[in-house]
């Protein structure tokens, strides 16, 4: 299953991945195996202050530093995204679509502090079980 199918399972959208418009030209990217979505607007409301830095944004660098550190930034990729409608209280929240078999899109609710290594533990298990390319 291609990525732009799971965006349209995960967002509803009626048309099939396959009637893109002819004059769209369509990419498979390096990291087609899973991205991991973390919500900005969740991170803002998590900033001590408006001038602090966004705990989502230290996330996602955080993360991407690690996956390159060990060889996997490429074959998944962690995006910032806007909000995903779920809102967790005290909490981010991380969408996860991958391609890779018997897996669903889905979404965490995490800590991004607390949990950070455990993040890190599940994009490294997709990263392992994406196919070379």
């Amino acid at each position: 299953m291609s990525i732009g199918m799971v965006f349209s399972r995960l967002f509803g959208n009626k048309r099939k991945a396959s009637s893109i418009p002819k004059n769209y030209k369509e990419v498979t990217p390096k990291w087609h195996s899973a991205a991991f979505l973390i919500c900005d607007k969740c991170g803002s409301k998590l900033a001590p202050s408006p001038e602090a830095p966004n705990p989502s944004g230290e996330l996602r660098k955080w993360l991407k530093e690690e996956l390159k550190t060990r060889g996997a930034w490429g074959k998944v990729r962690v995006l910032g995204s806007s909000c995903m409608d779920i809102c967790p209280k005290g909490s981010v929240t991380v969408g996860i679509l991958s391609d890779l078999p018997r897996e669903k899109a889905r979404c965490l609710i995490i800590d991004p502090q607390r949990d950070k290594n455990d993040l890190l533990s599940e994009i490294l298990e997709y990263s392992a079980r994406a196919p070379q390319k």
